[in-house]
């Protein structure tokens, strides 16, 4: 039995259950994995040497292992795309746990993300990884400058006892 809506797949190939129930094990695991090693370990371990250079390495360390998707049989240019995005993807999840101190929205966004990678029909699409790769720059840069201003609830004084500032 496959899942198919009356007007098509809406981008997705047609599935039966079981693929959908193999596929969303295997991208949550994935998600919960890579996570945990990537922004969970090695990230917190590096954070003493500094949010940079704990991003930059755990984010490049996510990358490299993604060349080994070359042994699939994957094209050298699709792997080297996809090496410079999970750099990109790599540090915009460094620099959000950073800043929000939670793992959870990285793994959902990990998972949902490679789900939807698994799949979609146009999984080669060069074009559109292209401005994706762009919006992750974007999106990465945003964050730098994010985290280098002070929010408001850290410019404020501390409270007293008693909801009177010192």
């Amino acid at each position: 039995m496959t899942l198919r809506r009356r007007w098509g797949y809406y981008g997705f190939r047609p599935l039966t259950i079981g693929e959908i129930l193999f596929f969303g094990g295997f991208t949550l695991l994935v998600g919960f994995v890579e996570e945990t090693v990537y922004r969970g370990l090695i990230l917190r371990t590096m954070l003493i040497k500094g949010t940079a250079v704990a991003a930059i390495v755990s984010s490049a360390l996510f990358a490299i292992t993604h060349l080994l998707n070359a042994l699939s049989g994957q094209s050298m240019a699709e792997t080297v795309l996809q090496i410079f995005y999970a750099l990109l993807v790599g540090c915009s999840l460094a620099l959000l746990w950073v800043k929000n101190r939670n793992i959870l929205p990285l793994i959902a966004f990990h998972f949902i993300h490679n789900l939807i990678q698994f799949l979609s029909v146009d999984r080669e699409s060069i074009p559109a990884d292209i401005v994706i790769l762009v919006i992750l720059a974007a999106q990465c840069a945003w964050l730098v400058v994010s985290m280098r201003k002070p929010s408001a609830a850290s410019a404020m004084p501390p409270v007293a006892a008693g909801g009177r500032t010192p």
